[in-house]
Order: C-alpha cells, then sequence, then structure tokens
C-alpha cells in the first residue's frame, strides 16, 4: 500500500528553523531597531521629534511608503503621546532611513551590502534584506539546516553589532520551539508586516528596473498582474479545498469516523487560513496599485541626484555643541519675530561679526530649534579649506535639494527642469544662472503653503575664492526676487567687499564690546565653570576673566577648556594673578606653545622643524596633505606608529587645525591671519616671514615632482602629496626670490613647466593648472631671459592649451595626441616618444601630413548663452559680451581668463517691441555693452551705472534717463549716441555730465545709425526700407536718401563710402543671400554718383579693405564682417584688434573666436571653391576624391595622383568595391568602373533611392516599385543580384549581409525583419528623421548604432536590446573604424569635431577638431585610416592615423605617406 503523502502543515526539524529564524528577525530585529531608534529620540522626546519631521513624514505618507495604521501610530487620533513599543520592525526602519540623519552605505538601503562594510547604515540595511529574503522569497517555511546554520550566523553578527546580547540569541537556538510556537510566530509575522511588497517576488529588484525602460516597466507590472492572478487562483484553490474537506466531514460523519468537535476545528482552521489568503490578496492589490507612485518616487529621487548635496548634521552638531543655553536670546528673538511676521518684505536676516563672535554657533542653534518646528528647509556651512563646502554651485544645487524635500511642490517643479534638456549641465552654469535655474523659475508658480521655509547660510565670507565671492553678489541682488514665504539666515564676517554690498539689508553687528554680548560671554564662564569656581569670590573672578576674553565669544570656549584641563578650583587671586591668555591673540599663542612642546616631546623636532611646518601651513595654497608633514618632521623612512605621533601631537590643537581627508589646514582664515600679522608685542611668539613659507614648500613640492617623473604617472593612483605638487609646485617655485632659488629659470621651465609627462598629470588634476603654470612664469619672470626654444616652447604649448582646453577638460591623455599634431618639431617629437613608449596603450589619432603650426583659431571665449554684443577696451586687454540670457561676461584678452559673469543692468526684454519691427533674422546682433572710453567702466543699456573691471556695479550718471540697445563712443570720446526705448530717435549724451545735448526725431523706427569721426555726419537706417546721411551740424539736414531694406550700416573713416547689407524684400532675394551695399559719397556736389552692389563677386574684396576701420565704442557703425557667401550669407560681428588680429562671433553662436586677419581672410575665400567628398578603396592603399566636375584616384603610397575623370552629369554617390567603384547617376543608373575610372564595366538601371556597402563584393539597393518598397542585394563581382526582400513595413534604415532590414516606425521605433517576419521591435524614443544615413551595422554586424538629434544609441543586433547611449550630441555622421570603435561626425561651437568612442563601454578615446569645413570624410577600418575632405584647392584632404589600444603601429603607410606629403 502506498505510503501517504505528508501533509504540509505537518511539523519538521525544518519548519521549526524557520520559526526559530523568525523569532530572531522579528524579536531580535525589533528589538534592536527600537533600541537604536531610542538613541536617536529618546521617549521623552519622541513626540517633539516627529513634529519636528512632520513635513518629512508626511511626505512620506503621501508617496505610500508609510500607511495609515503606522501614521496613527506616530500621531494617534485619541490625542495620546506615541510609544516606540508600539513600533514595529518596518515603522522602525522606515524611521531610522528617513529623520535620524542615517545617509544610506554604498550599495543603498535596498540591497545587501558588501562584507567590508561594517558600518550602522550597512547592518540596518542587512536587516532589512534578510527580512525580505526569508518573509517574500520563500514557498515554503522549512529550511535545512545547512542553509539555517549560515543564516543563522550571519544574522547572529549583525544583530550583536546592533547590540543585541549574544546569549540571548545563543539561549533562542536552544530552545524547543513546537508546532504551536511555529504557527504563533508566522502569524506575528504576518500580522506585524505592514510592508507587503517584500512578498511579491524580488519585487524590489525589478523595481530598479522598472527605471532602465519602457518595456521593462511593462514586463513588471505584467508579473504583477500574473501574481495576483496566481493568488485568485490560489484562492480558488482554497475554496475547492474547502468544499472537499466539507464533503470529507459530511462522509466522516456518516461513518462516525470523527466525532464532531474536531469537525469544527478543521472548519476553524480552514477558514483562519481562507481569511488570512483573502487578506494577503487585498493586500497585494494594494501594493500594486501604490507600486507606480513609489517608482515615479524613485524616478525623482534619480532626477534630484544630478543635484550636489552636502549632509549639514555633523557640522550643526558640532557648533550647537558649545551653545550655551540662555546666551543670544535677542538675536533668536529677533529672527523668530521676523519669520512670525509673513508680510515682512525682507527675505534675508544677516548676522555679521568677526573672527570669533560665535556666528557659527548661532547658526546652528538655529537650525536646531527651526528643525523642532518644522521650518528649517535647508542649511549649508561654508568652509574655506574645502572645496565642496565654499563652492558657491555646490551650495545652492545642496539647498535646492534639502527644499524638495520639505516642499513637495517645489520638488515636482524642480524635477520638471532637471528632466529636460537645458542645454547646459548644471556644473557649467554660472552662479546668478544656476540661482535663477534652481530657485527663481521653479518657486516664482508655486502658492504659498502657508509657513515660512528657511534656509541657513554660516560663513559666507568663507565662500570667497581666488578674491571672488560670487555667493554674495547673489544674495544682495537675487535673494529679494523670491517668494516672501522662502526666508534666509545668513552669517559672515564684516569684510569691506562685504559690508559694501549687504549695507541695505541692515545687518545685526556682534559687537564685542556690547553690553549684551558682554553678559553672554559672563554666562558661559559661569554655567561651563561653576564646578570649577569658588563661590564665594566667583563675581570677581567672573569679571576677571570677562576682561581677559575681550567679548570674543570663541575665546570662552578655550579658556573654560584650559581652565578645566589646568585647574581644579580656582580662587580670585590666582585668576587674577595667573597667567591666563587674553583675547584670541593669546588663545591662539598659548595653543601653538602648546603644539611646539608637544611636538619636540614626542618627536624631538627642532625649533627649525617647527616653523618649517608653520611656514608650509601659510603658504599652502589649499590644505595641506599630511604627509608633507610627515615629510617635515619624520626621517626619510617613517613607519606608521611614527604617523600617529604626528598625528596624536597635532591632536592636541585639532580646534585650530583640524584634520580632515589626509589634510591639515586652518578651522578658520583668522589663525593664518595671525601667523602672517606682524607684531611689536614681545608675547607673540609664532610670527611667519612670507618670504620664507614659499621656500619650504617649494622643496616639499619639487621632491615630490622630481619622484613623480622617475615613478611614471598613474593618475588613478596619485597621492594627495603629488596632486598639490602638480597643481601648486611650480608657482610656489616662482615666488621664492631668484637668488634663494636652487636653480635658474630656464631648467624651472624645462624640468617642470614643459615637462609633457608633468603637464598631463596636471591636466589630471585640473584641466587649467598647466595653463596657469605657464602664465605664472610670463607674468612674474622676465621671459627675456630664457632660451629662444624655452621661450617659443612655453608660448606654443600655451597657445595649445587654451585652444583645446575643452578636449582637454574631458580627455587629458589628449595633450598627447594635440602636441603630435600640432606641437611643432621638437614638443611633436617628445609627445611621438612617449606614445611610443610609456604611453602605448593610449589611443589618438596622428595627421600623417604635419605642419609646423595649425592654431587658425589662437583662442576662444565660451560664453553662457548666444552672444548678442561685444566690445574691447581702448587698451585691448579686455573682453566684455552680452548674451541672450541676459548675463554679461568680462575675459582677460592676454590670459583668455574669465574674469567675471554679471547680470545686465538692463534687460534687452526692455526693447522687444522695439526689436519687433527689425529683421534681425540674418544677424542678431546689437551694441548694447561698451567699454566707457577713459573710465574703467563698462555700460550695458544705460548711463545710469556701469560694472568695474573687478565686477561691481558702480554708479555713474545716477539721474540719466539713457536707455539704450545701439550706441556709438564720439572720435573726441566726450560724447554718446544711442537710440533710445521707442525707437523713433537718436539721442547725443554728453559723458561728463551725462546730460543730453541734441536730439534727432524720425517719423520711422530707426534701428541702426554710424557717426563720422568729425561728429558731423551720421548715417542711419529705418524700418520703412531707407538710408539716411544726415548733416549734424546744420540742423539735421538730409543729404542723402536711398531706398533699400537694411539692418546694419557701417561708415568708412573718411566719411567716404557707407555699407549697408541689403534685401529686395519684393524680389524676395533672401533665397540667394543679402547683397552689401556701398555708396560712394561726393561730400562736394552731396550727391551720389556710385552705388555698387557686391555679390558672389570678386569685387567683393574691395569691400573688405575697409573692415579694418571696426574699433571700439562702435563710432563707425556696425561691425560686421561677412564670414562667407553661401546660400546664405553669414553675417558675424567681428572687431579687428592691433597686430592684425580679429575677433569674431557667428549668428546664434555662444563662442568668441581670435584669429589672424588674413587667416580668416583666406577662410572666406575658402568658400567660393568647390567642396571635397573622398572614399577610400577597399584596401585603403588609394583615395578617391570628387572636386567640382573631377573624380581623382590617389595613390597613398606615393602620392601620386593616377587617373583623373570628369564625372558625370547627374553623379550623386561614389561607393568603393573589390573590383573598383560604383557611381550613382542621378536615382535611374548605377555604374561600375574598374578602379584605375577608365573602364565602364557594368551597367544596371531602375530606380535606386540608396546604394549601401555591405562588403568588399555587395551592396544594398534600396528601391521603390510599384509603390512597393524593395532592398536588393547585389554581388558586385559576379555582377548578379543575390537577394531581393520586399515583406517588411515601416521606412528603410539600413540592411545587412543576413538580408534583414532595418525600418522606422513614426521616425520613433526600430524593427528588425527578416522575410516576413519582425525579429525584435526597439522602443528607444530617437528622432531618426527617416534617413538611412542615421543608422548602420558594425563591420561584424553584431552592433546597431542610431544616430540622431535627440540621442545615439549602440543596440546588440541579435536582440535590439540598448548596449550603451553615447553622449548627448548633435551627430552629423558615424563610421567605424573598427568593429567596437567608431569615428564620429558632429557639428561644434569650434567647427567640425570628429571623435572615436568605443561602442561597448560608450567611452570617449579620442577627438580632433578641424575648423575648416569638412563637406566629407571616409574610413579604412583595415588599415584605420580617416580622410578628410575640405573646400580649398591646395590642401583639399588629409590622412588620419587612429591608433587604437592593442593595435599594432602601420608603419609601412605611415612613413609612405610622410615622405610625400610632410
Amino acid at each position: 500500500m502506498a505510503s501517504a503523502t505528508p501533509s504540509p502543515l505537518a511539523s519538521s526539524v525544518e519548519k521549526t528553523n524557520g520559526a526559530k529564524l523568525s523569532r530572531l528577525l522579528i524579536d531580535g530585529g525589533t528589538t534592536v531597531l527600537r533600541s537604536i531608534f531610542n538613541g536617536y529620540h529618546s521617549p521623552a522626546s519622541l513626540s517633539a521629534a516627529l513634529n519636528a519631521n512632520y513635513l518629512t513624514l508626511q511626505n512620506l505618507l503621501r508617496r505610500r511608503i508609510l500607511h495609515k495604521p503606522q501614521w496613527d501610530l506616530l500621531f494617534p487620533p485619541s490625542g495620546a503621546p506615541p510609544d516606540s513599543q508600539t513600533f514595529d520592525i518596518t515603522l522602525l526602519f522606515q524611521l531610522l532611513t528617513n529623520i535620524c540623519g542615517l545617509s544610506p552605505p554604498h550599495s543603498g538601503w535596498h540591497k545587501k551590502p558588501p562584507i567590508s562594510d561594517n558600518s550602522l547604515e550597512a547592518n540596518l540595511a542587512r536587516i532589512k534584506f534578510y527580512r525580505n529574503e526569508l518573509y517574500g522569497h520563500v514557498t515554503t517555511t522549512g529550511i535545512a539546516d545547512p542553509t539555517f546554520l549560515t543564516l543563522w550566523h550571519e544574522i547572529r553578527v549583525v544583530l550583536v553589532a546592533l547590540g543585541l546580547q549574544p546569549a540571548e540569541i545563543d539561549r533562542l537556538k536552544a530552545e524547543h520551539c513546537g508546532e504551536q510556537e511555529f504557527l504563533d510566530a508566522l502569524l506575528e509575522w504576518a500580522d506585524s508586516e505592514e510592508d507587503i511588497k517584500s512578498q511579491l517576488k524580488d519585487i524590489r529588484d525589478i523595481e530598479t528596473q522598472v527605471l532602465q525602460t519602457v518595456d521593462e516597466v511593462r514586463q513588471i507590472q505584467s508579473f504583477d498582474h500574473e501574481t495576483i492572478r496566481e493568488s485568485k487562483a490560489k484562492l480558488v484553490e482554497v475554496h475547492q479545498l474547502q468544499k472537499n474537506l466539507q464533503e470529507s466531514v459530511s462522509i466522516v460523519h456518516q461513518n462516525r469516523l470523527q466525532d464532531s468537535k474536531a469537525i469544527q476545528d478543521t472548519k476553524l482552521t480552514v477558514e483562519k487560513v481562507c481569511e488570512k489568503l483573502q487578506t494577503l490578496e487585498e493586500a497585494s492589490k494594494h501594493t500594486i496599485q501604490n507600486l507606480n507612485d513609489e517608482n515615479e518616487s524613485i524616478r525623482d529621487d534619480k532626477v534630484l541626484a544630478k543635484l550636489a548635496k552636502v549632509d549639514n548634521l555633523a557640522e550643526t552638531r558640532r557648533h550647537a555643541s558649545r551653545y550655551v543655553e540662555g546666551t543670544r536670546l535677542s538675536i533668536l528673538k529677533e529672527v523668530e519675530s521676523w519669520l512670525a511676521n509673513k508680510s515682512s518684505p525682507n527675505r534675508v536676516i544677516i548676522i555679521s561679526g568677526n573672527a570669533g563672535m560665535g556666528k557659527s554657533v548661532i547658526s546652528a542653534v538655529l537650525c536646531q530649534k527651526m528643525l523642532e518646528v518644522g521650518r528649517l528647509s535647508g542649511s549649508h556651512f561654508c568652509r574655506h579649506n574645502m572645496a565642496r563646502r565654499r563652492n558657491r554651485k555646490v551650495m545652492l544645487q545642496s539647498l535646492a535639494c534639502q527644499l524638495s524635500e520639505s516642499l513637495p511642490e517645489y520638488r515636482k517643479a524642480l524635477v520638471k527642469k532637471l528632466s529636460r534638456n537645458v542645454g547646459v549641465e548644471i556644473g557649467d552654469m554660472e552662479v546668478e544662472e544656476l540661482f535663477e535655474f534652481l530657485f527663481n523659475e521653479p518657486l516664482s508658480d508655486l502658492k504659498d503653503p502657508g509657513s515660512i521655509h528657511l534656509m541657513i547660510i554660516d560663513g559666507l565670507d568663507e565662500s570667497e575664492y581666488q578674491g571672488r565671492n560670487e555667493l554674495l553678489n547673489v544674495i544682495a541682488d537675487y535673494f529679494k526676487t523670491l517668494p516672501c514665504w522662502i526666508r534666509f539666515v545668513v552669517t559672515t564676517r564684516p569684510e569691506m567687499n562685504i559690508l559694501e554690498k549687504i549695507q541695505d539689508l541692515n545687518p545685526i553687528q556682534l559687537n564685542p564690546n556690547d553690553q549684551e554680548n558682554l553678559m553672554d560671554v559672563r554666562l558661559c564662564f559661569q554655567e561651563q565653570l561653576e564646578h570649577v569656581l569658588q563661590s564665594d569670590c566667583q563675581d570677581t573672578i567672573l569679571e576677571k576673566l570677562v576682561e581677559k576674553s575681550e567679548g570674543v565669544m570663541l575665546y570662552t570656549y578655550y579658556l573654560t577648556e584650559f581652565i578645566k584641563k589646568n585647574a581644579v578650583r580656582m580662587n580670585a587671586a590666582e585668576v587674577i594673578n595667573s597667567d591666563l591668555p587674553s583675547g584670541i591673540s593669546s588663545v591662539y599663542q598659548d595653543y601653538f606653545k602648546r603644539l611646539k612642546k608637544e611636538m619636540q616631546k614626542e618627536l624631538g623636532i627642532t625649533e627649525e622643524q617647527f616653523f618649517d611646518f608653520l611656514n608650509a601651513m601659510v603658504a599652502a595654497r589649499e590644505p595641506l596633505p599630511v604627509e608633507f608633514v610627515y615629510k617635515l618632521f619624520l626621517s626619510k623612512e617613517w613607519s606608521s606608529a611614527d604617523e600617529q605621533k604626528v598625528r596624536d601631537a597635532v591632536d592636541c590643537i585639532s580646534a585650530l587645525l583640524p584634520i580632515e581627508g589626509e589634510c591639515i589646514d586652518f578651522f578658520h582664515k583668522s589663525v593664518k591671519d595671525w601667523l602672517v600679522e606682524e607684531s611689536t608685542s614681545r608675547q607673540k611668539k609664532f610670527i611667519v616671514s612670507g618670504k620664507e613659507c614659499h621656500r619650504v614648500i617649494t622643496k616639499l613640492c619639487r621632491d615630490e615632482l622630481d619622484e613623480l617623473k622617475l615613478k611614471g604617472i598613474q593618475s588613478s593612483t596619485l597621492k594627495q602629496t603629488s596632486r598639490y605638487a602638480l597643481q601648486h609646485g611650480v608657482q610656489h617655485i616662482l615666488e621664492v626670490e631668484e637668488n634663494a632659488r636652487p636653480c635658474s629659470l630656464d631648467d624651472i621651465v624645462k624640468n617642470f613647466v614643459l615637462d609633457l609627462e608633468l603637464v598631463y598629470a596636471k591636466l589630471t588634476v585640473k584641466s587649467t593648472a598647466a595653463i596657469e603654470d605657464v602664465l605664472c612664469v610670463q607674468e612674474k619672470e622676465n621671459t627675456n631671459g630664457l632660451s629662444k626654444n624655452c621661450r617659443e616652447a612655453l608660448e606654443t604649448l600655451l597657445l595649445l592649451l587654451r585652444k583645446h582646453l575643452s578636449t582637454l577638460s574631458k580627455l587629458p591623455h589628449a595633450i598627447f595626441q594635440i602636441l603630435l599634431n600640432e606641437g611643432g618639431r621638437e614638443l611633436s617629437a617628445e609627445a611621438l616618444s612617449l606614445l611610443n613608449t610609456k604611453y602605448a596603450d593610449l589611443p589618438y589619432m596622428e595627421y600623417l601630413r604635419k605642419k609646423e603650426e595649425r592654431t587658425d583659431v589662437l583662442l576662444r571665449f565660451f560664453a553662457s548663452d548666444n552672444v548678442i554684443c561685444f566690445d574691447v577696451s581702448p587698451n585691448q586687454d579686455y573682453l566684455v559680451c552680452e548674451c541672450s540670457n541676459d548675463t554679461i561676461h568680462l575675459w582677460s584678452l592676454r590670459t583668455g581668463q574669465l574674469m567675471w559673469t554679471r547680470s545686465t543692468l538692463v534687460s534687452n526684454n526692455d526693447f522687444q517691441e522695439h526689436l519687433g519691427n527689425a529683421w534681425d533674422f540674418l544677424s542678431p546682433f546689437h551694441r548694447s555693452v561698451v567699454f566707457h572710453p577713459t573710465l574703467d567702466l563698462i555700460l550695458q543699456g544705460t548711463l545710469c551705472q556701469g560694472y568695474t573691471l573687478v565686477g561691481d556695479v558702480k554708479p555713474l550718471f545716477r539721474s540719466s534717463e539713457c536707455r539704450f540697445l545701439v550706441c556709438s563712443i564720439s572720435g573726441d570720446k566726450s560724447t554718446m549716441l544711442t537710440d533710445c526705448l521707442d525707437g523713433n530717435c537718436v539721442i547725443q549724451w554728453s559723458l561728463k555730465d551725462g546730460s543730453e545735448i541734441s536730439r534727432f526725431t524720425h517719423e520711422c523706427e530707426i534701428v541702426s545709425f554710424a557717426w563720422s569721426a568729425s561728429g558731423r555726419r551720421m548715417v542711419i537706417v529705418d524700418s520703412d526700407k531707407c538710408v539716411y546721411l544726415i548733416d549734424m551740424n546744420d540742423g539735421f539736414e538730409t543729404l542723402i536718401c536711398a531706398s533699400v531694406l537694411s539692418r546694419y550700416v557701417k561708415l568708412t573713416p573718411d566719411c567716404r563710402f557707407f555699407f549697408c547689407l541689403v534685401s529686395d524684400d519684393d524680389e524676395h532675394v533672401w533665397c540667394l543671400g543679402p547683397k552689401l551695399f556701398c555708396l560712394d559719397i561726393d561730400r562736394n556736389t552731396k550727391s551720389i554718383y556710385s552705388l555698387d552692389c557686391f555679390f558672389r563677386t570678386r569685387s567683393y574684396q574691395y569691400a573688405s579693405e575697409f573692415e579694418i576701420c571696426n574699433e571700439s565704442g562702435f563710432l563707425s557703425g556696425d561691425p560686421f564682417w561677412c564670414s562667407s557667401i553661401r546660400s546664405f550669407l553669414s553675417v558675424d560681428f567681428a572687431l579687428v584688434l592691433k597686430k592684425q588680429m580679429l575677433l569674431r562671433v557667428s549668428p546664434y553662436s555662444k563662442v568668441i573666436e581670435m584669429c589672424r586677419l588674413n587667416d580668416v581672410r583666406e577662410w572666406r575665400d575658402d568658400y567660393f571653391k568647390p567642396l571635397v567628398d573622398v572614399y577610400f578603396s577597399v584596401d585603403g592603399d588609394y583615395l578617391y576624391t570628387v572636386k567640382g566636375t573631377r573624380i581623382q584616384r590617389i595613390n597613398l603610397v606615393t602620392g601620386d595622383v593616377l587617373s583623373k575623370r570628369i564625372r558625370k552629369k547627374g553623379f550623386m554617390n561614389l561607393v568603393p568595391v573589390k573590383r573598383g567603384v560604383l557611381f550613382q547617376i542621378k536615382f535611374e543608373t548605377l555604374e561600375l568602373w574598374n578602379s584605375e575610372l577608365s573602364v565602364c564595366m557594368q551597367r544596371w538601371t531602375g530606380f535606386f533611392l540608396v546604394v549601401l556597402p555591405l562588403s568588399e563584393k555587395r551592396v544594398a539597393l534600396y528601391t521603390i516599385k510599384d509603390l512597393r518598397q524593395e532592398v536588393i542585394t547585389l554581388d558586385t563581382t559576379s555582377e548578379k543580384i543575390v537577394s531581393t526582400i520586399a515583406s517588411f513595413d515601416g521606412t528603410f534604415l539600413a540592411c545587412n549581409n543576413k538580408y534583414e532590414v532595418l525600418t522606422t516606425t513614426d521616425a520613433k521605433f526600430l524593427q528588425l525583419w527578416r522575410k516576413n517576419q519582425v525579429l525584435w521591435k526597439s522602443s528607444i524614443q530617437v528622432d531618426l528623421q527617416s534617413c538611412y544615413k542615421n543608422v548602420l551595422f558594425s563591420p561584424t554586424e553584431e552592433y546597431i548604432v542610431t544616430y540622431a538629434i535627440t540621442g545615439s544609441y549602440v543596440l546588440d543586433a541579435v536582440s535590439g536590446k540598448v548596449i550603451r547611449q553615447l553622449e548627448n550630441m548633435v551627430v552629423d555622421n558615424i563610421k567605424f573604424i573598427s568593429n567596437e570603435d567608431c569615428i564620429v561626425g558632429l557639428n561644434d561651437p569650434r567647427g567640425l569635431c570628429l571623435r572615436l568612442y568605443n561602442v561597448i563601454s560608450g567611452d570617449l578615446l579620442s577627438e580632433i577638431v578641424e575648423e575648416r569645413r569638412i563637406p566629407s570624410y571616409a574610413v579604412c577600418p583595415c588599415k584605420r585610416l580617416v580622410a578628410i575632405g575640405f573646400g580649398n584647392l591646395r590642401d583639399y584632404f588629409e590622412i588620419i592615423q587612429v591608433k587604437l589600444p592593442g593595435d599594432k603601429e602601420k608603419t609601412k603607410i605611415k612613413r609612405s605617406v610622410e615622405k610625400k606629403f610632410i
């Protein structure tokens, strides 16, 4: 007889194991989590803590992370206080991770952390992981012994680490756990589990994948629905089981085999199970319904992760720990009253005080108090010695991130903005632009939430960096524009530049001699020294201590610490007579004395070594690496024990010299100021000499750089000392007096500035470090003392570093490629040597035909938005530009350095109505920003005020009503012509007093004007298609009137000619391009005797001779430069500088270029010359060029032109194949010619829309026949059609050798067809523009690349899954150079850019920027060659050798091409 199947509900050892594990996790886990939580929020203060975090908890409830039953435990409806004893493990976990200041471990809260991470946060994450694994992903409650022992050990380790007693865990393991205990534990577990998500199969892992693609979201949703259906099916089975049981009961009753009590018990058990399953089913439905909400929240979190966030909890606690209750009451009360007054017009309260007045403590206390009442929405503590904390952009991002956590509506608005493509990276925005983007714009449309949201910024003065404090400008000018319910408290030292900016904000001054401040100091001493001071003379002692403090709050902290450590009991006489330090100066003196004593005791250092340490600290340009300190104090070989001695010694004054991140720095700028401050006091023993400072740190940096060159550059493993030396070493060396330097200037430059390995290493640390070193040499030294080669190499290096700064910022190793191609003989040879030896694995692209100089563009200035105007200072040392986003930039023309960015004083939006009538679509430039001719002042749109060269707003003529978009400065620099807001006037203003001198009123809108140097003649153009010559000295008499529609006008210096850009609107000449219109003026007869139009003719050069008249001040009118004559004339904004240099910017461009004038004229001539298309033969030995009507075949080994032929009319395309080349003639004919282009071997006729190469022999022909799409595969060797594919839908994109066709639906979705079957369909959202050139297969057809305006993707050709998304860029073309690497051609503000990508990793390997027009480029994968074609007759193509990691050098081709072309 067969044995009965064991009951699934029967007891067993395995199920006993499961019961014990559930008790360990539920009981043990809940206990330790509750204990940890109570440590953060004690039961006594629990209610206050929950109220303080009400907004955060409410946000969790709104996102359905918390549920209503849990909310009722936190905020009981009955009004009773909350009790953490009622919180289950799920609720405790949510509270710990959201309101206790804990940061997620590196692996996140929802994944099992690595074994190496033993932090509190990691152990909490492990508790959640084990709970989900044991409860949500099991098919039975039974656990086998091996698994049980493993899990028991892992969970035991975690719980013990979290504080659970090991004995209790061992006692549970040894206990007997029967069936009833198991059932009770199981039911208790199920009842306590609020987070039902963990019961769904691995739903948390699937949830993270939801965010990747829409397909996966649908799969997850489908899976969830399937789970519900399975649950329902199980429920049906249970009902059927119940029915069967009832039938069994009836049978049992009939046969009297079981008594009625047993039947009743069975019924109750079944009903209980059914009830539990029904509960689980309802909970599952509820969970699935909430999944989308939670996924949306996760998506928002991912978007917000773009923002930097700084955790201020530790800073707040550290400063708040120094607060003494009862102090600073008036300040706290004033802030609270200000916050209570919702109608207050002030958005900012400034608290100002000198170093040591306790500003940071006030900020920290405000943070805690405002957090308790739910008002704090963000805080930031600036630190001068920490880049992230002093960075203004990081601060704004962090505050925005914090505000989004307390203001859900702002969170939505911010996520929406961050999700858009704004055209610039967050980190690249200027501070004002970033503030507008993160705060002004998202907050402008929000409704008043009914409560005040406060943000606190501590240490405004410490955000200053390299003499600039952009944050100060934002606070002074922009905070006031925010809604009235957003408030800021800002603390700062009262430095002069800060006081000038914030004086209108009425800052609260912390005066050390203020009576209330002295009372606070007294209270601090009284509270902290109560156990030390004798009661009978306490008042006398306190008065003496207050006197010694000099009203400095920081002194009270240090002095109380001093007294506590050095005195048990003190009487009045001892205090009065003791040598306690007075004031902050004495505190610093005492601490450094202690440090010196400690170091001499522990390390045996000399006084000279100690002062070397102080010198290095003072000279350091950023926090000093601790390893430098070791080198100063220890012998060459030291142990970790020696290092610890140094650290222990420094720890004795860690309050002044904290060590953070393996670097040491002053806790406050005042300490450094004190050390370098000269003093006549004999008591001050520590004075650091400025000259000596740099000598010490110079030696440290020089030794580090020498060691770096000796061991080799490994950018990924650079030490802190190496990074410091690379970034600052040269500048320290040059600070040392010349007679004290260890070597000559020539040696310094050769060894530390021109050494290419060090240049590369500097670029890996900071993209501008090498530039700063070269500039430092040029600015601080007499470079005439350098050798000629050294001086020329410096100039070349600086030129290339600045020219290619954007490339080097992304690819530091590209410096070798840049110098190889453009560095001249010596630098090029050194770069090649390094690429062939130490850096042989680096990818690069090398021009095989080199020039001594490839520097057509000498310098580029990148603006924040489209440039609408720029001007050059009278001395030609500065460049200012105005952008369409209402910002102004100032650069140094000598160094290329951006000096500052500011908001415009007058928005160009004020002139929108005026602009609306003018046709400025040809060239959107104005003359709205100009340098004052005699003052160091920049005028922008007004004469009321201007910007100084340091970026401050300075009043000029306060009462002036002048507002302008177009201006001209007179030849004698005393007056100025401007337009006006109504557009019908030209006004002459005095630049001496701002008064109006004269006004010319016109009947139509004046769109532009020009002025003669004498001030007598003026030319105006109006919106009524007329140009006038006006005599300004004779009642504004009109001398000439001509009918032309012009937007720009320019007058020659001799006032004989003026030029206009003209369009004949009636004849629609714009389809051909506007004309350059020249009028020759007879000054005697006041009439026109010559009228010439220069359009597509050589006589155009006649007009270009007068372009050199462009000068600062716009005296001659609009500085337009006709940079090209194409199908549409491009009119640049350009100014000619001394030494035949030209500054120019193209329409709608963000880049101003500095070029040589003659080079620019050559470029313009190139546009008249035919374009060149290039094609490689399949073996790479020959290059075919198509130029004008000629087709040439060039031997790349000899450089000889082997054959030529005249291309046929209607020629469209050339496709090289093994037998020769295919010519596509219109869409009707395909001809196969031999390689020598002498014989047409075959001809096919038809309607060929596209000809695509598939291999050396085969091509694909896309055609439409009888309204049906077909793809024909043609074998050019056998001259036979191999296949015809016709059964596919969608727009044809590409095909492969497997007879598979790739199509698109609505230019959004890709699908791969084989015969009439769809192999896969991809849902990537990319605009393919229905163009076959936007998709291609890799050479081995493993991968597919798609590219368009909206993005570029790499797909697996077999599955259609996206492997990688390339950078967000406007791609022009892509060609594979190997199976995994491709050359990407894209439009760039600098010209056409060729980039080398690895399609598998998505890594950018290299890039080349060509300023010449590149109509086409071709690749030869077998020989790693790239050919690019140009439009000029002399050098109409270039060959580039691509070197990929692992490639062998193509020496044969390289030598032969060089031999012919170099």
